[in-house]
């Protein structure tokens, strides 16, 4: 735990205190002053552990490919390796887990592509309007009486045919939503367009 988490994140906190503070800037090292010699010289002290540290896991890494033993840092260190239980048992491997993560980071990443593109103000609309429709029954065409006619358009062949709740008149779907849209844009009231 102290060497693969604590150590690299107490190191990493160092290295953005001295990059933040330009602790590992030479002019500060000739400086007149103890304290930015000292700072200095920390910086190059850490510098120098980052730099060991990274030689020390390439070739931990090297000899993991050759050995196939120990494949960090910490478990060389610790000399601690994973080993099977079982020599011969066969190893399954479940990719449910890995596709299902594949899966919900492309979705993120193509969503959060797309966001910036949305109008939400028009998806808005579209919701309120989707509503709105909801405000008239939807009947069959065959439901309909053969002297029935739209209150917008005037064609006796009703094309998807509305009814109002309140007055029951009918209307064709595309003429209603155009009514309604056009409504919506100027903020005023949808109106049954043969009774008023």
């Amino acid at each position: 735990m102290v060497l693969t988490v604590f150590l690299p994140y107490l190191m990493q906190k160092m290295n953005d205190l001295i990059s933040k503070n330009g602790w590992d800037d030479p002019r500060k090292g000739r400086s007149g002053k103890l304290i930015d010699k000292f700072k200095y010289f920390f910086a190059r002290i850490i510098g120098l552990l980052n730099n060991l540290y990274k030689l020390a896991s390439l070739l931990n890494l090297i000899l993991f490919f050759v050995t196939h033993v120990m494949r960090s840092l910490p478990e060389r260190l610790l000399g601690i390796s994973l080993v099977r239980i079982d020599a011969n048992q066969r190893r399954y491997v479940d990719f449910t887990y890995i596709n299902r993560l594949i899966v919900w980071t492309a979705l993120g990443h193509s969503l959060s592509s797309l966001l910036p593109f949305l109008d939400i103000s028009s998806i808005k609309s579209m919701f309120t309007m989707s509503s709105k429709l909801t405000e008239f029954i939807t009947l069959d065409e065959k439901d309909i009486n053969g002297d029935s006619w739209c209150g917008i358009c005037g064609s006796t062949h009703v094309c998807m045919p509305y009814k109002t709740k309140d007055c029951g008149h009918l209307f064709c779907y595309y003429c209603i939503k155009s009514v309604m849209q056009e409504a919506e844009e100027e903020d005023d009231v949808c109106k049954c367009k043969k009774c008023g």
